[in-house]
């Protein structure tokens, strides 16, 4: 399932805070919380990509039941789980048969979390968190929790912000949160530690959080020992954890307008966004079928360069295919599944090394040599055949896609590689894809691009058939 959004609403934000904490060290979901139904029903009004719906009923009888007649008239096709709602209730409202599960506060996580799991299989080859958000309530109900916090970077990557020894405040807290950092994060390991001290006496903890009553637990020894952190930055002093959050910001926000662009310039709608996810999904789902694949596919989604160039690089190269294809008017599903596939593993084996996956041509390659170790030069030059030996081994490649993935270094006058193919050799769709990847690393690379310029340099840079036909629809194209 795509969708891996869950919506959970109640007027307590303590409870909803536990409830979150408890999903989010269990699950993979990401939690929307609403303390307010007209701003739930704008959300559901202008979005669908939630896949169920948790209601507490302590919001009132009235908003209780608002909440579902919404989910009722939304048809959504998602369940929904309703929290502490009596038996009155129960055999007399309209709408009670919509709910899918009744889930009581005696034993509210525990049994969340079970019926959590009936409507929904967790995927074993998912990667398993490293981290897990924890808000500031839950933080303070443990008294003498020593452990590190994190908070996470746009990037993807997380920051070490508190060690073990140090005291945090509210102040400290809000402090972040006025540089627009949320959440704080605890290692997996640790939040599941604390979870079971929590279930331990939760219809009492629940008791207190309804009744505006200070919660106070005792964590029970020996915490979990957290070795080989991935992922992690860790900031020697406060204006050090500013900078790095500063610097995160702006990379997204440099990523949020090329986006932005493209979209203006390609006419790319909320369709073919769509049909990108879509394409993406169906490869992933058969990536993750070949261990050798599914192991790289999970370095190249930890970030493991401050830049985050693998990621933005791939993202960036799936929606521009998809989008040369629609100016082309090449439309077929096939085509676009097969150039999204070829976007997300043409460098796969270069995920552990951006700055390998930065190298073009030959002559990239050649400006760099003498700083590349043995193993480093032959990774470069030989990714394009390994890679098709991996994806040819899968049932679900896309037909050429490997020819594709092996032509994708080549260019028109000869001198690329691994074979030196001249443009008469190269296929039509390795032609869209070496145009798409070079537009690719020049928006990347030019702040000020336009795509007039880039035509300029596409029109000196390739000659053949196919290379002329796609630079022509490219020059028709105005922001």
């Amino acid at each position: 399932m795509n969708k891996s959004k869950i919506i959970l609403i109640g007027n307590n934000k303590n409870l909803l805070d536990l409830i979150c904490f408890s999903l989010q060290t269990n699950f993979r979901f990401e939690v929307i919380k609403f303390t307010n139904i007209v701003d739930l029903i704008e959300y559901m009004g202008e979005n669908d990509d939630f896949c169920l719906i948790i209601s507490d009923y302590a919001l009132g009888e009235k908003q209780f039941s608002n909440t579902l007649k919404t989910f009722v008239d939304k048809k959504a096709k998602v369940p929904f789980f309703a929290l502490g709602v009596p038996k009155k209730f129960k055999e007399k409202n309209e709408n009670r048969d919509s709910i899918s599960e009744f889930i009581g506060k005696t034993n509210l996580l525990e049994d969340l979390n079970i019926a959590v799991k009936k409507y929904f299989q967790v995927d074993e080859n998912e990667t398993p968190k490293d981290f897990c958000e924890v808000s500031f309530s839950v933080l303070t109900a443990f008294d003498g929790l020593e452990t590190d916090l994190f908070i996470e970077l746009p990037t993807g990557r997380y920051l070490k912000i508190y060690r073990t020894e140090d005291e945090i405040t509210e102040e400290d807290v809000t402090k972040y949160q006025n540089k627009g950092v949320e959440d704080l994060f605890l290692h997996k390991k640790v939040s599941s530690w604390l979870l079971k001290t929590i279930n331990k006496d939760i219809e009492n903890i629940v008791t207190k959080i309804e009744s505006n009553q200070e919660v106070k637990l005792e964590v029970e020894p020996p915490m979990p020992n957290i070795k080989d952190l991935k992922n992690v930055d860790e900031a020697k002093s406060e204006e050090e954890v500013i900078e790095k959050i500063e610097e995160a910001k702006e990379e997204e926000k440099k990523f949020e307008e090329i986006n932005q662009k493209v979209d203006q310039l390609f006419k790319f709608d909320k369709k073919m966004e769509k049909e990108v996810s879509d394409k993406v999904s169906k490869t992933l789902k058969a990536v993750k079928k070949v261990p050798s694949l599914a192991k790289l596919l999970k370095k190249l989604n930890v970030s493991r360069n401050p830049d985050d160039y693998c990621k933005q690089h791939v993202n960036l190269l799936c929606k521009i295919c998809t989008a040369i294809c629609h100016v082309m008017e090449w439309r077929q599903e096939a085509t676009i599944e097969k150039l999204v596939f070829v976007s997300y593993l043409h460098d796969i084996t270069l995920s552990d090394h951006p700055h390998l996956a930065r190298l073009q041509t030959k002559e990239d390659f050649e400006k760099v040599k003498d700083s590349l170790s043995a193993k480093e030069q032959a990774l470069f030059l030989n990714h394009p055949e390994q890679i098709k030996e991996l994806v040819d081994k899968m049932q679900e490649t896309p037909a050429d896609a490997s020819t594709i993935i092996l032509q994708h270094h080549e260019n028109c006058a000869g001198t690329g590689f691994p074979y030196g193919h001249s443009s008469n050799r190269l296929l039509p769709l390795t032609a869209v894809f070496i145009i798409a990847h070079d537009l690719v690393n020049y928006i990347i690379n030019e702040p000020n691009w336009n795509i007039k310029d880039f035509t300029l340099i596409a029109s000196e840079r390739y000659s053949g058939s196919n290379f002329n036909k796609v630079i022509r629809k490219l020059k028709d194209l105005k922001i």
